[in-house]
This record gives structure tokens, sequence and C-alpha cells, in this order.
């Protein structure tokens, strides 16, 4: 049955959620609207107010049709065409933002094209109703929204994609502070009311290359896996002949102090959602951990010999002839809720490591 869940945890080779968020201080754009001017950051109220005043109520596509109706969407709007962005910090920024938003989806960021859409302002009680997405560019994916510091609260992005929801905070009030959130086109989404102060996003559209046919367009979706590895999951639970619990070594490196089922990265945090969500319906605890293997043995000396003497050998010199003995233990556990239980050290047998020969070309991080 071990066998059967590696197949299948193998088998998950698309890393990427359906939403992607962070936050991230830095230089902040030189942002010029036309008719507006300049902007400075935090955006002051008579700024906010000179956008308002050359923006225009933003449309909602309803069918085939695109209408204005602020009860569903009250918010305003400012094209693309009239606003400029720049400044010697801004290339560098936006491609932080826009690396750490494809790695988050789960695309290629050398496949994608950023291209901007709109400035939207949120007046107090704004707010959008819960909508997809039209595709507004060809081979458009997925929408970045990028939230520029200004004084508000309220105006939350609430993601749903079957099933699953995630609300983003977007928040950006320190001088220097953007919010970022993406999603994939297929995905539902609302801008919850804005309930003082003002939301202020720039809006991009992230499109494919052209001639890009193998990139996904859709949000990954693991709802097979999940199904197929909770009732394999269960059934080693019923049968396990000892194993007594499973530990699936993930692919990036990470400190105990870091170590969070959020800080994951690529296709393992894809592998946590899985599990996650298997283990329920299997009856199964799920704990990140830091793995510890350590081991004894004869070591002999591999580097040259220089100069007139002879201080002895370096550690980095030092090379095992064989395995005598050795130990593999768990610590540092982390519950994907951030709560560390106190379980101190777990000893690990090799029979409950996943995928086998995972680290059997790992360097040492020391020797002695």
């Amino acid at each position: 049955m071990e066998q059967a869940i590696e197949k299948l945890l193998l088998s998950v080779d698309r890393p990427g959620d359906f939403c992607s968020h962070g936050r991230l201080l830095s230089p902040m754009p030189r942002l010029d609207v036309k008719g507006a001017g300049a902007l400075s950051f935090p955006v002051p109220e008579a700024q906010v107010q000179a956008l308002v005043a050359v923006a225009a109520r933003a449309p909602y596509g309803k069918g085939p049709a695109t209408v204005v109706d602020r009860t569903v969407r009250d918010c305003l709007q400012i094209d693309a065409a009239r606003i400029r962005l720049a400044g010697g910090g801004w290339r560098d920024t936006f491609g932080r933002v826009l690396t750490a938003a494809a790695d988050g989806l789960g695309c290629p960021v050398d496949r994608l094209d950023a291209q901007l859409y709109k400035l939207l302002i949120y007046e107090p009680g704004g707010f959008f109703a819960s909508h997809r997405d039209t595709e507004k560019a060809d081979g458009m994916i997925a929408t970045l929204s990028i939230a520029l510091p200004v004084a508000g609260t309220g105006g939350e992005i609430v993601v749903r994609h079957r099933g699953r929801e995630r609300t983003i905070d977007m928040t950006a009030a320190e001088p220097s502070e953007l919010a970022f959130a993406a999603f994939y086109a297929d995905c539902e989404h609302e801008v919850r009311p804005v309930t003082e102060g003002y939301r202020l996003s720039l809006v991009f559209n992230l499109c494919l290359r052209p001639g890009d046919t193998d990139t996904p367009r859709t949000a990954p979706d693991y709802d097979q896996q999940v199904d197929r590895l909770a009732r394999r999951l269960a059934a080693w639970r019923r049968g396990s002949d000892g194993v007594e619990k499973l530990a699936w070594v993930l692919e990036h490196e990470y400190s105990e102090a870091g170590l969070s089922f959020d800080a994951l990265k690529n296709r393992d945090a894809a592998l946590a959602r899985i599990l996650a969500a298997a283990a329920g319906p299997a009856d199964c605890a799920l704990h990140a951990a830091i793995l510890h293997l350590e081991e004894w043995g004869a070591a002999s000396y591999s580097g040259e010999f220089a100069g007139w003497g002879w201080d002895g050998p370096d550690d980095d010199d030092l090379e095992m002839e064989e395995v005598e003995d050795y130990r593999q233990w768990l610590d540092g556990w982390v519950a994907p809720d951030g709560h560390r239980p106190p379980f101190g050290e777990i000893d690990l047998s090799p029979e409950e490591r996943l995928p086998h020969g995972a680290l059997d070309d790992a360097e040492p991080d020391e020797q002695r």
C-alpha cells in the first residue's frame, strides 16, 4: 500500500493553486494619471478625489452585454491608456510581484505577459459582487491585482474555486507597501465593501505568450487525486503491518523556525494541499516536521598533502567508507493551522520514509 501511495503522490506534477497573494515593501513606482497628475504614497485624500474626477463608472459583463449597475458593482475605473508607470525601481518591484504570483499559481513566469488593464477606485461602500472574469485579452488565464498604499479598511478579495475559498486582505497602508492577489480566470471572486477610506488597485491581465499550447489555462484540479489518496490512506491505516506513520520528503529545504504549511514552495505546497484534503476522510493526522538523518562509520581522507607538514584532514575532506549505524528522526512539528504540538523527537524507520531513495544522494549538512 505504501508503494501505491508513493506512486499517486509522484503523479502530482503540477504545482500551484487557484490563487496567490502576498505583500512586499519596495520602492514605489512613479504613477502618472492623465488629468490627475503624479501620485504620492500613501495616496492622500485630495489625490484620490482628483482620480475620482477623471474616472468613469466601472461596468460588468452580463451575458453578451456590458452594463453599469451599482447594485452589482460599485467602483470607478481609469483605462490603462491614461496611466503611465515608471521609476527606477519599479521594473524590479513588479518583477518580484509577478514572479511571486506566477509561482503561487504554478505557472512559469517566463511564459506570462502582464498587461495593465485598469486602475480601480473603490470609495466607501464600494464593492463588486461574486463573478467570474471574462477573457479581456488573447491568451488571458488569470488576473493580477496590486493594491496601492492608501488609507482604508475592508475591500477584501474573496476567491472561490471548487468548494474552496480564500479571503485576501488587500490593505496597503505603509508608504512603500504593496499588497497583491492573483487568481485564475475560472475562479469566482468578489470584492467586499470598503468600510472606511478607499481601495486603489492596478489590475493586470496575465496572458500566455503567443503560441503557448502547453501551459494549463485553468486552476489546478486535484479532486481525483484527493479521493484516491483518501481511500489508499484509509486502507493503509487499517492494515499497516506495524508501520504507524509515513513521512514524505519535501523537495525544498526549510528551517525549523520558517517551517509552516503556508511557507511551502511549488510542488511541496501542492502535495501538502492534497494530503491535507485527504487526511481527514482517511482519519489520519497531518503534520510537517524537520527530518534528521545521522550516520556513523569509519572515514577515509580524500584530500591531498601539501607543504612540509600536515595538521590533519579538514572535515570536508573526509569520506565515510561504510555506514556502520544510523538514526533518523523527526522534530520541530507544525500542524496545518500553524499550531506546534510538543511531540519532541520521534524516530523514523526506513520503510516509513517516502519516496524511496529520496535521500540517497543527499549531502550532509555537517561532518565530524
